[in-house]
C-alpha cells in the first residue's frame, strides 16, 4: 500500500490538516483528531523511511579500493 506515489506527499498534507484543526477549531474533538492525524502521518513517514533504508542495502557508502 505504501509503495504508491501518493503516499510520498499525503503525510505532509495530513500533518498540515492536523495542525490547522488543532489551531483554528478550539474544540476537544478537533484537537484529538488533529493530533491523531499528525501522529498517524509521522508513523507513515517513519514506515516509508525505514522501507527506503532497508531496500537500499546494496548502496554501500564505504569507499572501495
Amino acid at each position: 500500500m505504501f509503495s504508491k506515489p501518493i503516499f510520498e506527499t499525503l503525510p505532509i498534507a495530513l500533518i498540515a490538516t492536523g495542525i490547522l484543526l488543532v489551531t483554528f477549531i478550539h474544540h476537544p474533538a478537533s484537537m484529538v483528531s488533529g493530533l491523531a492525524l499528525v501522529l498517524a502521518s509521522c508513523y507513515m513517514i517513519y514506515r516509508r523511511v525505514n522501507e527506503i533504508g532497508v531496500s537500499s542495502g546494496d548502496q554501500d557508502l564505504s569507499p572501495t579500493t
